[in-house]
C-alpha cells in the first residue's frame, strides 16, 4: 500500500512538474516572495537613452550599464537579464523584470519594474547669483508632455524628494519638445530658480524581488516514501 502511494505521488509530481515547465516563464532567478519583508527601491539611470518617438524607451541590450542615483548614488550595475512581461513590445515597461549584477559586491539579484521615468540632468542657477548646483530630477508623470509648465518634478539627487513645481518654460530651438539646452523656471518666495537642461536619460524605478530558500528535507521526505 505504501509503496502504492509512493508511485502514484511521484506520478503526479512529474505531471505537474511538466505541466508547469510549459506554463510558467522561466526566470532563473525567481523565488517565492518573503511575506512582511521590507523591499528597497532604486532608482538606475541609463544615460543619453535612445527614445522611440511617442512610445518610451527600447528594452537596452544585456551587457548594459545602469548607474543609480538612489539611494546608493553612483553605484554601477551590469544588465545580464531582461523579461519583457506580456504583451511583450521590446520596451522599457512597469511590471517587467530585469536581472542586474552589482559591480561593487559582485551580488546578481532579480529586480520588478516599478516605474520608467525620464531623467533630467539639470544646473540650477539660485536667485541673486548664487553659484550653480548640478541637480538630477524626474516629472511625477510617467511620461513628460510636450510642455513641462505645471508639472511636478521630484529631485533625486542631491536632494532626494524635493519637489517643484515647473511655472515657465524656455525653448531654446522653438521646436515645441522639452529636450536639451531647454529652461525651466521655479517661482520662490526669494526670487526665481532657472534649471537650464544639460541632457536627459532615462530613468527606471525598480524593487528587489526577496527570496526564500526551499523547504529542508522536502525532497528527503519524498524518498523516504520508498523505503521499505
Amino acid at each position: 500500500m505504501r509503496s502504492l502511494l509512493a508511485r502514484s505521488l511521484l506520478g503526479l509530481l512529474v505531471v505537474g512538474g511538466v505541466a508547469a515547465v510549459f506554463i510558467v516563464p522561466f526566470h532563473p532567478l525567481s523565488s517565492t516572495s518573503m511575506a512582511g519583508v521590507p523591499v528597497t527601491e532604486h532608482y538606475l539611470d541609463l544615460p543619453s537613452a535612445p527614445v522611440v518617438p511617442g512610445q518610451g524607451w527600447p528594452v537596452p541590450p544585456n551587457c548594459t550599464y545602469w548607474h543609480e542615483l538612489y539611494p546608493n548614488y553612483c553605484k554601477d550595475w551590469h544588465q545580464t537579464a531582461y523579461f519583457d512581461s506580456f504583451p511583450t513590445n521590446g520596451l522599457l515597461d512597469p511590471c517587467d523584470n530585469i536581472v542586474l549584477t552589482n559591480l561593487g559586491s559582485g551580488l546578481t539579484q532579480e529586480f520588478h519594474i516599478d516605474a520608467v521615468v525620464p531623467t533630467y540632468y539639470l544646473t540650477c542657477y539660485p536667485p541673486g547669483g548664487g553659484p550653480p548646483t548640478q541637480v538630477v530630477a524626474e516629472p511625477a508623470q510617467t511620461v513628460s508632455g510636450t510642455s513641462p509648465i505645471c508639472e511636478i518634478w521630484h529631485e533625486v539627487w542631491p536632494n532626494f524628494c524635493n519637489s517643484f513645481h515647473i511655472d515657465s518654460w524656455q525653448d531654446a530651438n522653438a521646436n515645441g519638445i522639452l529636450d536639451e539646452c531647454d529652461y525651466v523656471d521655479v517661482e520662490t518666495p526669494t526670487g526665481t530658480i532657472l534649471y537650464h537642461i544639460d541632457r536627459i536619460g532615462c530613468d527606471i524605478l525598480v524593487s528587489e524581488k526577496p527570496t526564500t530558500k526551499a523547504k529542508q528535507g522536502t525532497w528527503g521526505w519524498i524518498k523516504s516514501l520508498f523505503r521499505k
